[in-house]
């Protein structure tokens, strides 16, 4: 069985969060599965949960207008997709499928906002963290 708390203490953008914080978000996230083939989001949908891939691969891919979506990233477990919509409303920026048999840990914003409200210190943590991991991908000038 999936131990949520310890799932999203391993996730960058969260393991600063204090692990009392961690174990609520990981009562209210859900684990869901995925066959192979099966789209888990798509390009365009509005961005409304946070994912961590917890078991199987999948995969992203973008459809920039050329000749068809391409895939242009790989998630193992581990890995994870979504955080930006923790933060603030808008549209995915690509789809995510799974590549084979896979499992997600499953944060909705909502659940995500309404932990925040019960400790707001909570919010310059997250904050700090995004601010961090924008300025490690930025490419520099």
């Amino acid at each position: 069985m999936t131990d949520c708390a310890q799932v999203l203490a391993r996730v960058d953008v969260l393991s600063d969060f204090p692990q009392e914080f961690l174990d609520r978000c990981a009562t209210v996230s859900t684990l869901r599965a995925y066959k192979a083939g099966e789209t888990v989001v798509n390009q365009g949908d509005p961005a409304t949960a946070f994912y961590v891939v917890t078991q199987g691969t999948l995969e992203v891919l973008r459809d920039d207008g050329g000749a068809g979506p391409r895939v242009v990233a790989t998630l193992d477990p581990g890995h994870f997709f979504g955080e930006m919509a923790l933060l603030r409303e808008g549209a995915r920026t690509a789809t995510v499928r799974a590549r084979e048999d896979a499992e997600c840990l499953v944060l909705e914003k909502a659940d995500f906002d309404a932990q925040l409200r019960r400790d707001p210190n909570s919010a310059a943590v997250l904050a700090t963290r995004l601010a961090r991991r924008i300025n490690a991908i930025r490419p520099r000038a």
